[in-house]
Protein backbone atom coordinates (compact mmCIF):
# COMPACT_ATOMS: atom_id res chain seq x y z
CA UNK A 1 0.00 0.00 0.00
CA UNK A 2 1.48 3.39 -0.77
CA UNK A 3 2.19 5.36 2.14
CA UNK A 4 0.68 9.20 2.06
CA UNK A 5 2.79 12.10 3.37
CA UNK A 6 1.22 15.58 4.51
CA UNK A 7 4.49 16.96 3.14
CA UNK A 8 4.06 18.04 -0.48
CA UNK A 9 6.59 16.56 -2.92
CA UNK A 10 9.57 19.07 -3.67
CA UNK A 11 12.65 19.27 -5.41
CA UNK A 12 16.18 19.75 -3.97
CA UNK A 13 15.71 21.95 -0.12
CA UNK A 14 13.04 20.73 1.13
CA UNK A 15 12.35 17.38 3.77
CA UNK A 16 10.78 14.37 2.43
CA UNK A 17 9.51 12.31 5.07
CA UNK A 18 10.62 8.67 5.03
CA UNK A 19 7.29 7.02 5.12
CA UNK A 20 6.63 8.67 1.72
CA UNK A 21 8.99 6.49 -0.38
CA UNK A 22 8.03 3.41 1.22
CA UNK A 23 10.99 3.65 3.72
CA UNK A 24 9.35 2.67 7.36
CA UNK A 25 9.82 -0.26 8.94
CA UNK A 26 7.29 -2.10 8.03
CA UNK A 27 7.54 -4.78 4.95
CA UNK A 28 6.62 -3.20 1.80
CA UNK A 29 3.57 -4.40 0.18
CA UNK A 30 5.11 -5.98 -3.58
CA UNK A 31 4.03 -3.45 -6.41
CA UNK A 32 1.48 -4.20 -9.21
CA UNK A 33 0.35 -2.61 -12.14
CA UNK A 34 -2.66 -0.47 -10.60
CA UNK A 35 -5.44 0.93 -12.77
CA UNK A 36 -4.12 4.50 -12.72
CA UNK A 37 -1.08 3.24 -13.92
CA UNK A 38 -2.60 0.87 -16.35
CA UNK A 39 -4.47 4.25 -17.65
CA UNK A 40 -1.81 6.32 -17.92
CA UNK A 41 0.36 3.95 -19.50
CA UNK A 42 -2.68 3.23 -22.60
CA UNK A 43 -3.42 6.87 -22.56
CA UNK A 44 0.51 7.23 -23.20
CA UNK A 45 -0.11 4.70 -26.18
CA UNK A 46 -3.15 6.21 -27.91
CA UNK A 47 -1.41 9.64 -27.53
CA UNK A 48 1.94 8.44 -29.10
CA UNK A 49 0.12 6.22 -31.90
CA UNK A 50 -2.20 9.67 -32.84
CA UNK A 51 0.86 11.71 -33.23
CA UNK A 52 2.63 9.33 -35.40
CA UNK A 53 0.08 8.74 -37.73
CA UNK A 54 -0.65 12.54 -38.06
CA UNK A 55 3.03 13.15 -37.96
CA UNK A 56 1.74 15.52 -35.24
CA UNK A 57 4.17 17.66 -33.75
CA UNK A 58 3.02 19.70 -30.76
CA UNK A 59 1.56 16.21 -29.04
CA UNK A 60 4.74 14.30 -29.48
CA UNK A 61 6.42 16.72 -27.02
CA UNK A 62 3.84 15.56 -24.49
CA UNK A 63 2.75 11.58 -25.79
CA UNK A 64 5.43 9.57 -23.58
CA UNK A 65 5.10 12.01 -20.48
CA UNK A 66 2.37 9.35 -19.22
CA UNK A 67 4.43 6.59 -19.72
CA UNK A 68 7.36 8.39 -17.85
CA UNK A 69 4.71 9.35 -15.17
CA UNK A 70 3.40 5.34 -14.67
CA UNK A 71 7.18 4.49 -14.66
CA UNK A 72 7.85 6.74 -11.89
CA UNK A 73 5.19 6.30 -9.64
CA UNK A 74 6.35 2.49 -10.24
CA UNK A 75 9.56 3.45 -8.56
CA UNK A 76 7.79 5.33 -5.79
CA UNK A 77 6.28 2.34 -4.63
CA UNK A 78 8.91 -0.06 -3.93
CA UNK A 79 10.96 0.34 -0.91
CA UNK A 80 14.39 2.05 -1.19
CA UNK A 81 15.85 -0.48 0.90
CA UNK A 82 19.48 -1.45 0.03
CA UNK A 83 19.52 -4.58 1.71
CA UNK A 84 16.66 -5.53 -0.64
CA UNK A 85 18.21 -3.75 -4.12
CA UNK A 86 18.51 -7.06 -5.81
CA UNK A 87 14.91 -7.90 -5.11
CA UNK A 88 13.88 -4.34 -5.57
CA UNK A 89 15.91 -3.97 -9.22
CA UNK A 90 13.77 -7.87 -9.87
CA UNK A 91 10.65 -6.17 -9.37
CA UNK A 92 11.53 -2.87 -11.17
CA UNK A 93 12.30 -4.74 -14.56
CA UNK A 94 9.47 -6.71 -14.14
CA UNK A 95 6.95 -4.31 -13.36
CA UNK A 96 8.93 -2.23 -16.30
CA UNK A 97 8.36 -4.97 -18.82
CA UNK A 98 4.43 -5.34 -17.99
CA UNK A 99 4.09 -1.35 -19.06
CA UNK A 100 6.61 -1.64 -22.01
CA UNK A 101 4.73 -4.31 -23.38
CA UNK A 102 1.25 -2.43 -22.59
CA UNK A 103 2.52 0.89 -24.08
CA UNK A 104 3.74 -1.13 -27.17
CA UNK A 105 0.67 -3.43 -27.42
CA UNK A 106 -1.21 0.20 -27.86
CA UNK A 107 0.78 1.60 -30.40
CA UNK A 108 0.90 -1.64 -32.25
CA UNK A 109 -2.90 -2.17 -32.48
CA UNK A 110 -3.63 1.59 -33.26
CA UNK A 111 -0.46 1.73 -35.91
CA UNK A 112 0.00 -1.29 -37.67
CA UNK A 113 -4.09 -2.52 -38.78
CA UNK A 114 -3.12 -1.07 -42.48
CA UNK A 115 -1.53 -4.77 -42.73
CA UNK A 116 -5.05 -5.94 -42.44
CA UNK A 117 -6.40 -4.88 -45.90
CA UNK A 118 -3.20 -4.52 -47.17
CA UNK A 119 -1.86 -7.86 -47.06
CA UNK A 120 -5.54 -8.55 -48.75
CA UNK A 121 -4.41 -6.36 -51.52
CA UNK A 122 -0.99 -7.83 -52.13
CA UNK A 123 -1.56 -11.44 -52.13
CA UNK A 124 -5.38 -11.43 -53.90
CA UNK A 125 -6.20 -13.56 -51.73
CA UNK A 126 -8.01 -12.97 -47.84
CA UNK A 127 -6.92 -11.41 -44.85
CA UNK A 128 -5.56 -13.98 -43.85
CA UNK A 129 -2.02 -13.11 -44.28
CA UNK A 130 -2.98 -9.81 -42.95
CA UNK A 131 -4.19 -10.99 -39.36
CA UNK A 132 -1.28 -12.77 -39.28
CA UNK A 133 1.44 -10.10 -40.13
CA UNK A 134 -0.86 -7.54 -37.79
CA UNK A 135 -0.83 -9.75 -34.67
CA UNK A 136 2.99 -10.76 -34.88
CA UNK A 137 4.10 -6.73 -35.22
CA UNK A 138 2.27 -5.85 -32.40
CA UNK A 139 3.66 -8.83 -30.06
CA UNK A 140 7.13 -8.04 -31.58
CA UNK A 141 6.63 -4.27 -30.77
CA UNK A 142 5.51 -5.09 -27.61
CA UNK A 143 8.40 -7.16 -26.48
CA UNK A 144 10.81 -3.90 -28.11
CA UNK A 145 9.48 -1.73 -25.66
CA UNK A 146 9.43 -4.05 -22.99
CA UNK A 147 12.75 -4.69 -22.96
CA UNK A 148 12.92 -0.63 -23.44
CA UNK A 149 10.84 0.59 -19.96
CA UNK A 150 12.26 -2.41 -17.87
CA UNK A 151 15.76 -0.81 -18.62
CA UNK A 152 14.32 2.58 -18.24
CA UNK A 153 12.92 1.37 -14.73
CA UNK A 154 16.19 -0.16 -13.73
CA UNK A 155 17.66 3.71 -14.30
CA UNK A 156 14.91 5.30 -12.45
CA UNK A 157 14.83 3.09 -9.43
CA UNK A 158 19.24 3.16 -9.02
CA UNK A 159 18.66 7.07 -8.89
CA UNK A 160 16.07 6.28 -5.67
CA UNK A 161 17.87 4.14 -4.04
CA UNK A 162 20.96 6.85 -4.24
CA UNK A 163 18.95 9.62 -2.46
CA UNK A 164 18.31 11.60 -5.87
CA UNK A 165 15.50 10.96 -6.91
CA UNK A 166 14.61 14.73 -5.51
CA UNK A 167 17.49 16.71 -6.03
CA UNK A 168 16.69 19.33 -9.41
CA UNK A 169 20.11 18.50 -10.63
CA UNK A 170 19.56 14.57 -11.27
CA UNK A 171 16.46 14.92 -12.49
CA UNK A 172 17.70 17.02 -15.36
CA UNK A 173 20.67 14.21 -15.57
CA UNK A 174 18.30 11.14 -15.51
CA UNK A 175 16.33 12.67 -18.10
CA UNK A 176 19.15 12.29 -19.91
CA UNK A 177 20.25 9.03 -19.18
CA UNK A 178 16.79 8.26 -20.41
CA UNK A 179 16.84 10.05 -23.87
CA UNK A 180 20.50 8.43 -24.56
CA UNK A 181 18.91 4.84 -23.60
CA UNK A 182 15.85 5.57 -26.00
CA UNK A 183 18.19 6.69 -28.91
CA UNK A 184 20.52 3.70 -28.72
CA UNK A 185 17.30 1.04 -28.40
CA UNK A 186 15.94 3.05 -31.33
CA UNK A 187 18.76 2.79 -33.42
CA UNK A 188 19.44 -1.01 -32.38
CA UNK A 189 16.08 -1.67 -33.49
CA UNK A 190 15.97 0.10 -36.55
CA UNK A 191 19.59 -1.87 -37.62
CA UNK A 192 17.93 -5.35 -36.60
CA UNK A 193 14.64 -4.34 -38.37
CA UNK A 194 15.99 -3.06 -41.65
CA UNK A 195 13.95 -5.02 -43.86
CA UNK A 196 10.27 -4.02 -41.79
CA UNK A 197 10.30 -0.16 -42.28
CA UNK A 198 6.95 -0.18 -40.11
CA UNK A 199 9.35 -1.01 -36.58
CA UNK A 200 11.70 2.22 -37.68
CA UNK A 201 10.17 3.67 -34.57
CA UNK A 202 11.64 6.98 -34.72
CA UNK A 203 10.68 9.71 -31.77
CA UNK A 204 11.10 12.38 -33.52
CA UNK A 205 9.65 11.67 -36.90
CA UNK A 206 6.70 14.25 -36.32
CA UNK A 207 8.70 17.06 -35.92
CA UNK A 208 10.47 16.74 -39.38
CA UNK A 209 7.19 18.69 -40.32
CA UNK A 210 8.79 21.96 -38.89
CA UNK A 211 12.02 23.08 -41.08
CA UNK A 212 13.74 24.70 -37.94
CA UNK A 213 13.36 21.73 -35.58
CA UNK A 214 15.14 19.45 -38.15
CA UNK A 215 17.87 21.64 -39.29
CA UNK A 216 20.25 20.25 -36.50
CA UNK A 217 20.15 16.61 -38.04
CA UNK A 218 22.85 17.36 -40.20
CA UNK A 219 24.59 17.54 -37.29
CA UNK A 220 23.28 14.80 -35.14
CA UNK A 221 21.21 12.55 -37.63
CA UNK A 222 17.52 12.15 -36.88
CA UNK A 223 18.88 10.25 -33.14
CA UNK A 224 18.69 14.40 -32.29
CA UNK A 225 15.21 14.40 -33.35
CA UNK A 226 14.49 11.77 -30.79
CA UNK A 227 16.89 12.94 -27.93
CA UNK A 228 15.43 16.19 -27.73
CA UNK A 229 11.60 14.29 -27.86
CA UNK A 230 11.96 12.11 -25.19
CA UNK A 231 13.85 14.43 -23.00
CA UNK A 232 11.49 16.88 -22.82
CA UNK A 233 8.72 14.28 -22.24
CA UNK A 234 10.81 12.76 -19.02
CA UNK A 235 11.33 16.72 -17.99
CA UNK A 236 7.39 17.30 -18.42
CA UNK A 237 6.77 14.28 -16.63
CA UNK A 238 9.15 15.00 -13.51
CA UNK A 239 7.07 18.45 -13.59
CA UNK A 240 3.69 16.78 -13.27
CA UNK A 241 4.46 14.56 -11.14
CA UNK A 242 6.58 16.64 -8.40
CA UNK A 243 4.64 19.81 -9.38
CA UNK A 244 7.55 21.67 -10.00
CA UNK A 245 7.31 25.25 -11.91
CA UNK A 246 11.32 24.99 -12.62
CA UNK A 247 11.31 21.96 -14.35
CA UNK A 248 8.31 23.49 -16.80
CA UNK A 249 10.48 26.46 -17.10
CA UNK A 250 13.42 23.99 -17.93
CA UNK A 251 11.23 21.90 -20.48
CA UNK A 252 9.96 25.06 -22.35
CA UNK A 253 13.53 26.54 -22.16
CA UNK A 254 15.17 23.62 -23.76
CA UNK A 255 12.34 23.73 -26.76
CA UNK A 256 12.74 27.02 -27.15
CA UNK A 257 16.98 27.03 -27.66
CA UNK A 258 16.64 24.29 -29.65
CA UNK A 259 14.56 26.06 -32.16
CA UNK A 260 16.78 28.97 -31.83
CA UNK A 261 19.79 26.38 -33.02
CA UNK A 262 17.57 24.90 -36.02
CA UNK A 263 16.66 28.99 -36.74
CA UNK A 264 20.19 30.07 -37.11
CA UNK A 265 21.36 26.81 -38.80
CA UNK A 266 19.25 27.36 -41.68
CA UNK A 267 19.68 31.23 -41.91
CA UNK A 268 23.22 29.76 -42.34
CA UNK A 269 22.04 27.31 -45.43
CA UNK A 270 20.05 30.04 -46.88
CA UNK A 271 23.11 31.81 -47.29
CA UNK A 272 25.12 29.54 -49.14
CA UNK A 273 25.87 30.14 -52.97
CA UNK A 274 23.50 28.99 -54.97
CA UNK A 275 24.55 25.99 -57.87
CA UNK A 276 23.45 25.69 -61.15
CA UNK A 277 19.93 24.15 -61.32
CA UNK A 278 18.89 20.88 -63.38
CA UNK A 279 15.41 20.92 -64.44
CA UNK A 280 13.94 17.17 -63.41
CA UNK A 281 10.55 15.69 -65.09
CA UNK A 282 8.83 13.44 -62.66
CA UNK A 283 7.00 10.78 -64.00
CA UNK A 284 4.44 9.68 -62.46
CA UNK A 285 2.29 7.25 -64.17
CA UNK A 286 0.22 6.09 -61.03
CA UNK A 287 -0.70 2.37 -61.91
CA UNK A 288 -2.07 0.38 -59.75
CA UNK A 289 0.82 -2.10 -58.11
CA UNK A 290 -2.35 -4.97 -58.10
CA UNK A 291 -2.62 -3.85 -62.08
CA UNK A 292 -1.11 -7.26 -63.69
CA UNK A 293 0.75 -6.74 -67.10
CA UNK A 294 -0.95 -9.06 -69.62
CA UNK A 295 -2.33 -9.61 -73.00
CA UNK A 296 -5.41 -7.99 -72.00
CA UNK A 297 -3.71 -4.79 -69.93
CA UNK A 298 -0.08 -4.73 -71.15
CA UNK A 299 -1.03 -2.64 -74.73
CA UNK A 300 -3.04 0.55 -72.07
CA UNK A 301 -0.39 0.39 -69.54
CA UNK A 302 2.26 0.47 -72.12
CA UNK A 303 0.58 3.39 -73.74
CA UNK A 304 0.70 5.49 -70.45
CA UNK A 305 4.08 5.55 -70.12
CA UNK A 306 5.14 6.31 -73.98
CA UNK A 307 2.26 9.63 -73.03
CA UNK A 308 3.73 10.42 -70.02
CA UNK A 309 7.10 10.35 -72.27
CA UNK A 310 5.93 12.76 -74.85
CA UNK A 311 5.02 15.18 -72.07
CA UNK A 312 8.05 14.78 -70.44
CA UNK A 313 9.84 15.63 -73.88
CA UNK A 314 7.82 18.90 -74.40
CA UNK A 315 8.93 20.18 -71.17
CA UNK A 316 12.32 19.61 -71.78
CA UNK A 317 14.02 18.47 -69.04
CA UNK A 318 17.90 17.32 -68.30
CA UNK A 319 16.54 14.63 -66.74
CA UNK A 320 13.45 12.01 -66.85
CA UNK A 321 12.84 10.67 -63.21
CA UNK A 322 10.51 7.57 -62.91
CA UNK A 323 9.24 5.90 -60.34
CA UNK A 324 10.36 2.39 -58.80
CA UNK A 325 9.81 -0.39 -61.25
CA UNK A 326 8.02 2.10 -63.75
CA UNK A 327 8.40 -0.85 -66.06
CA UNK A 328 7.49 -4.04 -64.13
CA UNK A 329 10.08 -6.83 -65.71
CA UNK A 330 13.78 -7.30 -66.54
CA UNK A 331 15.90 -4.56 -68.39
CA UNK A 332 17.02 -5.57 -72.24
CA UNK A 333 19.19 -3.56 -74.89
CA UNK A 334 16.25 -4.56 -76.90
CA UNK A 335 13.11 -3.65 -74.97
CA UNK A 336 10.23 -2.71 -77.21
CA UNK A 337 8.76 -0.31 -74.33
CA UNK A 338 12.35 0.61 -73.40
CA UNK A 339 13.49 2.10 -76.63
CA UNK A 340 10.07 3.64 -78.22
CA UNK A 341 10.44 6.00 -74.82
CA UNK A 342 13.99 6.45 -75.18
CA UNK A 343 12.70 7.77 -78.64
CA UNK A 344 10.44 10.09 -78.12
CA UNK A 345 12.26 11.82 -75.64
CA UNK A 346 15.83 11.85 -78.02
CA UNK A 347 15.23 15.36 -79.46
CA UNK A 348 15.27 16.72 -76.22
CA UNK A 349 18.52 14.74 -75.32
CA UNK A 350 16.70 13.75 -72.16
CA UNK A 351 18.83 11.51 -69.60
CA UNK A 352 16.42 8.29 -67.65
CA UNK A 353 16.85 7.56 -64.38
CA UNK A 354 14.23 4.65 -65.10
CA UNK A 355 12.86 1.73 -62.57
CA UNK A 356 13.22 -1.36 -63.65
CA UNK A 357 14.56 -5.04 -63.08
CA UNK A 358 17.34 -6.55 -63.87
CA UNK A 359 17.79 -10.10 -64.68
CA UNK A 360 20.09 -12.75 -63.04
CA UNK A 361 21.14 -16.57 -63.25
CA UNK A 362 18.13 -17.51 -61.45
CA UNK A 363 15.05 -16.55 -63.41
CA UNK A 364 13.08 -16.50 -60.42
CA UNK A 365 14.81 -13.74 -58.55
CA UNK A 366 15.50 -9.74 -59.81
CA UNK A 367 17.37 -7.43 -58.61
CA UNK A 368 15.51 -3.83 -58.08
CA UNK A 369 17.01 -1.32 -60.18
CA UNK A 370 17.48 2.03 -61.26
CA UNK A 371 19.37 2.72 -64.29
CA UNK A 372 21.33 5.38 -65.61
CA UNK A 373 20.34 5.70 -69.21
CA UNK A 374 21.70 9.01 -71.89
CA UNK A 375 19.52 10.13 -74.56
CA UNK A 376 21.35 7.92 -77.41
CA UNK A 377 20.41 4.69 -75.36
CA UNK A 378 24.02 4.19 -73.57
CA UNK A 379 23.43 3.02 -70.03
CA UNK A 380 26.05 4.42 -68.39
CA UNK A 381 24.97 2.84 -64.39
CA UNK A 382 22.96 1.39 -62.73
CA UNK A 383 22.08 1.45 -58.93
CA UNK A 384 20.17 -1.77 -57.47
CA UNK A 385 18.17 -1.89 -54.14
CA UNK A 386 20.06 -3.22 -51.03
CA UNK A 387 17.74 -3.31 -48.44
CA UNK A 388 14.72 -5.24 -49.43
CA UNK A 389 11.61 -5.79 -47.91
CA UNK A 390 11.63 -8.94 -45.47
CA UNK A 391 8.68 -11.35 -46.69
CA UNK A 392 8.00 -9.12 -49.65
CA UNK A 393 10.90 -8.84 -51.51
CA UNK A 394 12.83 -11.13 -49.98
CA UNK A 395 12.33 -14.48 -47.88
CA UNK A 396 12.89 -14.02 -43.74
CA UNK A 397 13.55 -17.25 -42.04
CA UNK A 398 12.36 -19.44 -45.26
CA UNK A 399 9.25 -17.49 -45.43
CA UNK A 400 7.86 -15.18 -48.59
CA UNK A 401 4.45 -13.84 -48.85
CA UNK A 402 3.14 -14.55 -52.60
CA UNK A 403 2.65 -11.07 -54.66
CA UNK A 404 -0.03 -11.68 -57.14
CA UNK A 405 1.30 -9.24 -59.74
CA UNK A 406 4.93 -10.62 -59.71
CA UNK A 407 3.92 -14.24 -60.52
CA UNK A 408 6.03 -15.25 -57.52
CA UNK A 409 9.33 -13.28 -57.86
CA UNK A 410 11.56 -12.73 -55.32
CA UNK A 411 14.35 -9.77 -55.32
CA UNK A 412 18.05 -9.90 -54.28
CA UNK A 413 20.28 -7.24 -53.32
CA UNK A 414 23.69 -6.37 -55.35
CA UNK A 415 27.12 -4.32 -54.96
CA UNK A 416 25.69 -2.25 -57.17
CA UNK A 417 25.12 0.60 -55.00
CA UNK A 418 27.12 3.49 -55.93
CA UNK A 419 25.70 7.15 -56.94
CA UNK A 420 24.00 6.69 -60.58
CA UNK A 421 26.33 8.96 -62.89
CA UNK A 422 24.59 11.63 -64.78
CA UNK A 423 25.37 14.58 -67.12
CA UNK A 424 24.62 16.74 -64.29
CA UNK A 425 26.07 15.39 -61.42
CA UNK A 426 26.14 12.36 -59.20
CA UNK A 427 22.55 11.25 -58.46
CA UNK A 428 22.44 9.40 -55.17
CA UNK A 429 19.47 6.30 -55.51
CA UNK A 430 17.15 5.52 -52.78
CA UNK A 431 14.67 2.87 -53.44
CA UNK A 432 11.34 2.94 -51.71
CA UNK A 433 11.41 1.65 -48.01
CA UNK A 434 15.07 2.85 -48.75
CA UNK A 435 14.51 6.32 -47.76
CA UNK A 436 13.78 5.23 -44.04
CA UNK A 437 17.19 4.57 -43.52
CA UNK A 438 19.84 6.97 -43.35
CA UNK A 439 22.78 5.13 -43.43
CA UNK A 440 22.36 4.21 -46.97
CA UNK A 441 21.52 8.02 -47.45
CA UNK A 442 25.20 8.83 -45.97
CA UNK A 443 26.96 6.06 -48.23
CA UNK A 444 25.49 8.09 -51.37
CA UNK A 445 26.99 11.45 -49.99
CA UNK A 446 30.55 9.55 -48.94
CA UNK A 447 30.56 8.10 -52.22
CA UNK A 448 29.97 11.61 -54.03
CA UNK A 449 26.16 11.99 -54.31
CA UNK A 450 25.24 15.59 -55.32
CA UNK A 451 21.87 15.05 -55.18
CA UNK A 452 19.06 12.28 -54.28
CA UNK A 453 16.51 10.98 -56.10
CA UNK A 454 13.59 8.33 -53.87
CA UNK A 455 11.83 5.99 -56.83
CA UNK A 456 8.97 4.30 -54.90
CA UNK A 457 5.88 2.76 -54.80
CA UNK A 458 3.20 3.61 -52.33
CA UNK A 459 0.13 1.85 -54.09
CA UNK A 460 -0.33 -0.79 -51.45
CA UNK A 461 -0.70 1.78 -48.69
CA UNK A 462 -2.23 4.83 -50.47
CA UNK A 463 -4.89 5.42 -47.85
CA UNK A 464 -3.14 5.07 -45.11
CA UNK A 465 -0.87 7.23 -43.12
CA UNK A 466 2.53 5.61 -44.26
CA UNK A 467 2.37 7.22 -47.28
CA UNK A 468 2.89 10.87 -45.56
CA UNK A 469 4.99 9.67 -43.36
CA UNK A 470 7.28 8.28 -46.35
CA UNK A 471 7.75 11.88 -47.63
CA UNK A 472 8.76 13.09 -44.28
CA UNK A 473 11.35 10.24 -43.83
CA UNK A 474 12.79 11.80 -47.18
CA UNK A 475 12.46 15.53 -46.03
CA UNK A 476 14.78 13.61 -43.08
CA UNK A 477 16.95 12.39 -45.51
CA UNK A 478 17.44 15.42 -47.55
CA UNK A 479 18.15 18.07 -44.71
CA UNK A 480 20.60 15.36 -43.03
CA UNK A 481 23.01 14.86 -45.67
CA UNK A 482 22.71 18.58 -47.07
CA UNK A 483 21.14 17.48 -50.89
CA UNK A 484 18.15 18.62 -53.01
CA UNK A 485 16.09 15.04 -52.71
CA UNK A 486 13.64 14.50 -55.61
CA UNK A 487 10.87 11.91 -55.14
CA UNK A 488 8.80 10.31 -57.48
CA UNK A 489 6.19 7.82 -55.83
CA UNK A 490 3.80 5.55 -57.83
CA UNK A 491 0.21 6.38 -56.37
CA UNK A 492 1.88 8.31 -53.61
CA UNK A 493 3.44 12.08 -53.35
CA UNK A 494 5.82 13.18 -55.93
CA UNK A 495 8.05 16.39 -55.55
CA UNK A 496 11.17 17.94 -54.19
CA UNK A 497 12.55 18.87 -50.75
CA UNK A 498 15.71 20.89 -50.88
CA UNK A 499 18.85 20.47 -48.83
CA UNK A 500 17.70 23.27 -46.57
CA UNK A 501 14.45 21.51 -45.85
CA UNK A 502 12.09 23.83 -47.97
CA UNK A 503 9.41 21.78 -49.84
CA UNK A 504 9.14 22.83 -53.64
CA UNK A 505 6.72 20.97 -54.70
CA UNK A 506 4.62 17.97 -53.00
CA UNK A 507 1.86 16.53 -55.36
CA UNK A 508 -0.30 13.66 -56.05
CA UNK A 509 -3.20 12.34 -57.84
CA UNK A 510 -4.32 9.25 -59.38
CA UNK A 511 -4.17 9.79 -63.21
CA UNK A 512 -0.92 10.09 -64.23
CA UNK A 513 1.15 12.98 -64.23
CA UNK A 514 4.41 14.43 -65.25
CA UNK A 515 5.88 17.14 -62.98
CA UNK A 516 8.66 19.20 -62.53
CA UNK A 517 11.18 20.44 -60.41
CA UNK A 518 14.70 22.08 -59.95
CA UNK A 519 17.31 20.28 -58.38
CA UNK A 520 20.48 22.10 -57.43
CA UNK A 521 23.69 19.76 -56.88
CA UNK A 522 25.98 20.61 -54.26
CA UNK A 523 29.35 18.71 -52.91
CA UNK A 524 28.56 19.30 -49.21
CA UNK A 525 29.18 16.59 -46.98
CA UNK A 526 27.66 17.67 -43.63
CA UNK A 527 29.10 16.31 -40.16
CA UNK A 528 26.76 13.29 -39.74
CA UNK A 529 27.54 11.70 -43.28
CA UNK A 530 30.99 11.24 -42.23
CA UNK A 531 30.83 10.57 -38.84
CA UNK A 532 27.30 9.04 -38.49
CA UNK A 533 27.85 6.50 -35.60
CA UNK A 534 29.23 9.68 -33.40
CA UNK A 535 26.02 10.25 -31.87
CA UNK A 536 25.83 6.79 -30.33
CA UNK A 537 28.75 6.85 -28.91
CA UNK A 538 28.15 10.10 -27.55
CA UNK A 539 24.81 8.57 -26.06
CA UNK A 540 26.46 5.60 -24.62
CA UNK A 541 29.12 7.54 -22.86
CA UNK A 542 26.45 9.95 -21.62
CA UNK A 543 24.24 7.15 -20.72
CA UNK A 544 27.70 5.44 -18.71
CA UNK A 545 28.29 9.17 -17.39
CA UNK A 546 25.02 9.95 -15.43
CA UNK A 547 24.64 6.08 -14.18
CA UNK A 548 28.19 7.19 -12.42
CA UNK A 549 26.82 10.24 -10.92
CA UNK A 550 25.04 9.45 -8.03
CA UNK A 551 26.76 7.05 -6.38
CA UNK A 552 30.17 10.22 -6.91
CA UNK A 553 27.73 12.46 -5.50
CA UNK A 554 26.75 10.96 -2.48
CA UNK A 555 30.42 9.81 -1.16
CA UNK A 556 31.28 13.75 -1.55
CA UNK A 557 27.71 14.46 0.41
CA UNK A 558 26.14 16.40 -2.19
Amino acid sequence: MTRQSSHKPGLRGQQTKPEQYGQSAGRAKPYNLSHPVTGLTVLSGLLTAYSFSQLNQVFIWGAFAPLFIAVLKGGQLLPANRKKAKQDYKTAACQGAKTGALFGAVIGLCLFNWMVAGAARFTGNSSLYGWIAYLLSTVILAISFALLVATISLVVLRRRTTGTDKNLRFVFLNALAVASLYCLWESALCSVSSGFPWFNFIAGLPLAKNIYLIQPTSLTGQSGLSFMVILINFLLAECLLNKSWQLGLLSLGNIFLYFCIGYGMLQAVNKRAVTPVIKIALLSENISPATKWDDHTGNALAQRLLDLSKKAAQAKPGLALWSESAIPWTYSKNDDLVNAILQNTASAHITHLLGINTATADMRIVHNSVYSILPDAQVIGRYDKQTLLSVIEDSFLGLAMPFRSSDGFMAVSSKENSPLPTPYGQAGILICNESTDPKLAYKAVQKGAQFLCNLSNDGWFSHTYLMPMHFYHARLRAVSCRKDLAINSNMGYCGLIQASGAIQLKQKSAAPRVYQVDVSPNQIKPFISRYPHLPLYFYALLLLTVLCIPFTAIKKGI
